[in-house]
């Protein structure tokens, strides 16, 4: 299956597990053994996974529209977060490698 990878969301205080997904397209993405829309989450790295549903395509120029929650700590942090954003296609010329193709243009990140 094709995948999204978001890297670089350290420090946050949220345990890793299996994270709701909402938005106009969280329903073209879900985790193994789930049938509701959710992502990936490993605290330890920072790490999102989105695991594009089987046969759903994300067609050239659509905007996805997703939105999670992560819990940010109690104190603030002088780390500034640099989120990296990869692909991971099972077919095509990618051929299971990680290909950094995607932006995320700034206006549309939201932190919170």
């Amino acid at each position: 299956c094709a995948r999204i990878s978001i890297r670089g969301l350290t420090g946050s205080l949220m345990h890793s597990a299996v994270l709701p997904l909402s938005g106009s397209e969280a329903w073209m993405f879900s985790t193994a053994g789930s049938t509701q829309p959710s992502v990936a989450w490993n605290r330890e790295v920072g790490y999102l996974v989105l695991t594009l549903r089987p046969q759903v395509p994300i067609l050239a120029g659509q905007l996805v529209r997703l939105s999670l929650t992560l819990r940010n700590p109690a104190q603030a942090s002088t780390i500034v977060l640099q989120p990296s954003i990869y692909a991971v296609s099972s077919a095509g010329r990618s051929s299971g490698q990680e290909q950094g193709l995607l932006i995320m243009e700034e206006e549309l990140m939201e932190v919170k």
